[in-house]
């Protein structure tokens, strides 16, 4: 019965220390699509508390190493952060246009709304947050929706003619668009992909009203990527599911 109780302990060591000195360190590039354009995505970065997260330097390094032809931030910048304009100056040093969307934890849901200041700083440092509004670039009419959660979301943005690209934090947002809504690609974050992903289980964790995970997924014939993103909440520990920036050819 030691012996079991010893073993037991030191997989208790053994598995904490990787979720939460290892995984959460690691940074990978996921490459998927088929085209001429180059966007890298990230989202979820939630700088604040957390130590063990990748720093933001080292995500701008390695964006900038793909040679992107445009980069979209899918929101959740911050999780209890006290100091944005520190925090987010090294975004100054990305190398393409830079285009964002807020998350709910930018907008006070839960905690507080920082949403002011940061749209400030980001805007300092290169960053077009898109909040219900519409930009054009490299060929594409770019749409960032407000917040989910706020409810303040424009809908009527998905009639602007173009090829159209729509960013939004929650993936629930493509629920609501109108019947027929003709865009090429929602880019989306917030689930983390459940951020411990214990095999059945992280399916309950990934805060959505409908069923989604990370990667694909189609609502209404509508084809949504949902990246897990890089940062953490609630808990400091990711599993089965590290960090990491998207590599999108369209």
């Amino acid at each position: 019965m030691k012996k079991i109780i010893i073993t037991f302990l030191i997989v208790v060591v053994i598995g904490f220390s990787y979720c939460f000195f290892i995984e959460p360190q690691m940074l990978f590039v996921k490459e998927t699509g088929e085209g001429n354009l180059k966007i890298a995505i990230f989202s979820d970065l939630h700088l604040g508390i957390f130590f063990n997260t990748v720093s933001l330097e080292r995500v701008v390094n390695k964006v900038n190493s793909l040679d992107p032809d445009l980069i979209f931030i899918l929101g959740d910048f911050v999780f209890r952060i006290k100091d944005i304009e520190k925090a987010f100056k090294p975004l100054e040093n990305l190398e393409a246009p830079v285009f964002a969307v807020l998350g709910n934890h930018d907008v006070g849901m839960p905690g507080e709304d920082v949403s002011e200041e940061l749209n400030f700083w980001l805007e300092k440092y290169g960053v077009k947050v898109l909040d219900n509004e519409v930009a054009v670039e490299k060929g594409l009419t770019i749409i960032g929706l407000g917040d989910f959660f706020l409810g303040d979301i424009d809908y009527e943005l998905l009639k602007t003619p173009g090829r159209k690209i729509v960013l939004c934090h929650n993936p629930d947002t493509v629920h609501y668009f109108p019947e027929n809504t003709d865009v090429e690609i929602v880019f989306c974050g917030h689930t983390h992909g459940g951020q411990i992903r214990i095999p059945f289980l992280y399916k309950k964790m990934i805060p959505t009203i409908h069923k989604f995970d990370k990667d694909f997924a189609f609502v209404n014939n509508i084809k949504v990527f949902i990246t897990s993103g890089i940062g953490m909440t609630g808990f400091p520990f990711r599993f089965l599911n590290p960090p990491e920036i998207v590599l999108m050819e369209i």
